[in-house]
């Protein structure tokens, strides 16, 4: 995992209480609700000093796809669309 992801995954795994969660993972498959969701979009605002939208978070599928937007925000590249 690369250090965004990572950190991503750990404020999933802490709002979730799960000991891991992957790269590939996302909020609903690890039995996550909007409300939790809620909670990681403000923690990953918090932790990264940025801005995730509402759209972003919603359609990105897994940890991996939220820490590429925040990566490629950070750098001020265009930012990749999912597969």
């Amino acid at each position: 995992m690369t250090p965004t992801e990572d950190r991503i995954a750990t404020i999933f795994a802490e709002i979730l209480g799960l000991e891991f969660v992957d790269a590939e993972d996302d909020l609903f498959s690890l039995g996550g609700d909007s409300m939790d969701g809620v909670q990681i979009q403000l923690e990953i605002e918090r932790e990264f000093e940025i801005k995730l939208p509402v759209e972003e978070f919603r359609e990105s599928e897994s940890v991996a796809r939220i820490a590429a937007w925040i990566d490629a925000t950070k750098r001020g590249e265009p930012i990749p669309k999912a597969d």
